[in-house]
């Protein structure tokens, strides 16, 4: 399962983007607690879906979902500063962090933002809307967002989902 960053860990995380995107560890008890409950749905609700492990296994990285799922090396963290729903470090890259604004609406929000992040960490593009797609093959069609890219920024040419 991926890794959650919390204080203390030792994890080095990416430096902060230029529009104030942060990896910063999971102090707040709350937030970590809604992460864990994200976390479970897909554990238990998604790791195993024969359509999910498809959907992803035809991403550029080849990784099935529980594949990338499994995947300790991946860590979340937290961004408090909430201008995306998350980022992910780089297509194919292991960083991963979710803003704040979708611990606000909650824990099947938090889980799918997860399945689109770690679409990317399975080479999912910036360009396209392949990482969202992925929520409808994964059983979180009333959560897709349809429009929702990866975003590239032009100021620092720094691209992030």
């Amino acid at each position: 399962m991926p890794t959650i960053h919390v204080p203390g860990d030792g994890h080095i995380t990416p430096l902060p983007l230029a529009d104030g995107t942060r990896w910063d560890a999971y102090g707040d008890a709350k937030i970590k607690r809604t992460l864990e409950q994200a976390l479970f749905i897909l554990k238990h609700n998604i790791r195993g879906s024969r359509p999910c492990n498809q959907c992803f296994s035809a991403l550029p990285g080849g990784r099935s979902f529980d594949d990338v799922f499994n995947d300790p090396t991946i860590f979340i963290s937290f961004d408090p500063s909430g201008l995306f729903s998350g980022t992910t470090d780089s297509v194919g890259g292991k960083e991963i962090t979710i803003g704040v604004s979708e611990f606000r609406v909650g824990r099947w929000s938090v889980a799918a933002t997860l399945v689109h992040e770690l679409a990317h960490t399975n080479g999912a593009p910036l360009t396209t809307a392949d990482a969202e797609n992925t929520l409808n093959c994964c059983g979180l069609r009333g959560l897709f967002r349809p429009g929702a890219v990866g975003v590239t920024s032009q100021s620092t040419d720094t691209r992030y989902a």
